[in-house]
């Protein structure tokens, strides 16, 4: 531009080749006409976890690409005109036009998972609903979390390393462990929401329970409910009856895309962080056997079978909740044997899947 007269905005994105993101916003910061300047980072969802800790110094915000409407509009709103109610005409447009329906309040959400795949899935569809969400790998880094930011809830996956979810929540209870809110809402995340799990969620004290992998839909209406202060589901709609029904399929690419609003970006993310990530995970399900280590084993097997459910492979979430249960039963050798076939078929699906990324590009 020619003039000198600053831009009230600016989006800056993530892709950038021939400048960091971050570099390239603190170069407009220093410029004399930029000072003023509120810079939205736009970002890919794994890269997102780089430009949190600079908001509120360099962005005033971020989104994940691709930025859709709402959370654009909801980021925009609480910028420039937080007086505008959420029912204004504007939102409402926006919410119909939306396939998930949000409400017009935008929270801030604390994720804690040790799975990326997880994360990122929970953290993209947060933000299509119009939050804000960071994401912590364990209990002890969500408890610290909530020490020092006001988080409004708390998706808790239950089995973690260092803190499983069940101990982070009972800590969070306490008033002496120094969150700064105690009774703030904690949903659990689980492959299993009844029976004797059920109850143990409810003793640790957390307030309700959504099923993996994660559904937009029903995590919309639970934060919504929980927001209102509503009260618990009497019981929760299993998730898993598709998967189950389709256990010799290698991989349901149309209940994956169906789940997650045919993002293809999304999509693709979540495949390429799978990928990466399962053959470590299964590096240290071997060792964990081979070290007679039980409680490490059934927990990278739970993970396997979680993340494998996120990227909609019912065959390797068979195979790993059938190790799972090896396990729990004390049948490590029959659980051990079941390696081979994992890594069998991981390899089957990384050719499937590679091809079909590689086709739609």
């Amino acid at each position: 531009r020619t003039e000198k007269k600053p831009y009230d905005l600016l989006l800056v994105d993530g892709e950038i080749e021939d400048i960091p993101l971050v570099e390239l916003a603190q170069q407009a910061k220093r410029e004399e006409e930029g000072a003023s300047t509120d810079i939205i980072a736009l970002t890919s969802v794994a890269k997102k976890k780089e430009v949190e800790p600079l908001i509120g110094e360099v962005f005033c915000d971020s989104l994940t690409k691709p930025v859709k409407q709402l959370p654009l509009y909801a980021s925009l709103i609480c910028l420039y005109r937080p007086d505008l109610e959420a029912s204004s005409t504007e939102l409402v447009k926006v919410m119909e036009e939306s396939k998930l329906k949000p409400s017009g309040d935008r929270l801030r959400i604390l994720v804690a998972d040790d799975n990326v795949a997880n994360q990122m899935v929970a953290q993209a569809i947060l933000e299509r609903l119009g939050h804000r969400a960071d994401a912590v790998a364990n209990g002890r880094e969500a408890v610290e979390s909530l020490k020092v930011v006001p988080y409004d809830l708390v998706l808790m996956d239950c089995q973690m390393p260092d803190v499983d979810g069940y101990e982070a929540t009972r800590q969070i209870r306490l008033r002496s462990t120094g969150v700064l809110n105690p009774e703030v809402t904690v949903i659990a995340l689980t492959a299993n929401v009844t029976g004797g799990n059920r109850e143990r969620c409810l003793n640790a004290g957390m307030n309700d329970f959504l099923s993996k992998p994660i559904h937009p839909q029903q995590l919309a209406e639970v934060i919504q409910r929980w927001h209102r202060g509503g009260k618990r589901a009497a019981e929760p709609a299993p998730t898993t009856a598709h998967a189950m029904t389709n256990e010799g399929l290698l991989w349901d690419e149309s209940e994956l895309r169906e789940r997650y609003g045919d993002d293809d970006l999304l999509v693709r993310e979540i495949l390429v962080v799978f990928m990466k990530d399962l053959p470590e995970r299964l590096q240290e399900l071997r060792e964990a056997f081979e070290a007679k280590d039980a409680a490490n084993a059934e927990r990278l097997a739970h993970m396997i079978k979680g993340s494998s459910a996120t990227i909609g492979s019912p065959v390797l979430t068979a195979i790993a909740r059938e190790m799972e249960d090896l396990v729990i039963h004390k049948q490590m050798e029959r659980a051990f044997a079941l390696i081979p076939q994992l890594e069998k078929r991981f390899l089957e699906l990384r050719q499937v899947t590679e091809e079909r990324l590689e086709s739609s590009e």
